[in-house]
């Protein structure tokens, strides 16, 4: 088990960017891990607890790839439907997981 999770970051303008990761430990750990020596202000949002935790990621960074910030990395400006339907969107994948592996146990082996 582990956890997808949706992070808010404001820097000093008031930009907000969106980080989407997993954590096998509780997310509340890496938003403190993540504010060490950042002045901008980070704020857990959202968490989603699955055993295809990583799976999801993946697929929510396929999801919004559009909207990833200059960094390119796991940072996206998310609008604020988006984050509202963030564990929607989360069960829905995770959902969608399992009838695959229900329905195709080949998928199993490579998740």
């Amino acid at each position: 088990m582990g956890f997808v999770y949706l992070i808010l970051e404001i820097n000093q303008y008031g930009d907000e960017s969106h980080k989407i990761g997993i954590s096998k430990n509780n997310p509340l750990k890496r938003v403190k891990n993540l504010q060490t020596g950042n002045s901008n202000k980070i704020e857990l949002l959202k968490y989603y607890e699955s055993i295809n935790y990583k799976v999801i990621e993946k697929w929510l960074h396929s999801r919004y790839h559009n909207k990833k910030t200059m960094s390119q990395n796991e940072w996206f400006k998310l609008s604020d439907n988006e984050v509202i339907s963030f564990i929607d969107t989360c069960n829905n994948f995770d959902n969608t997981i399992k009838l695959l592996i229900e329905q195709n146990h080949f998928y199993q082996k490579y998740r």
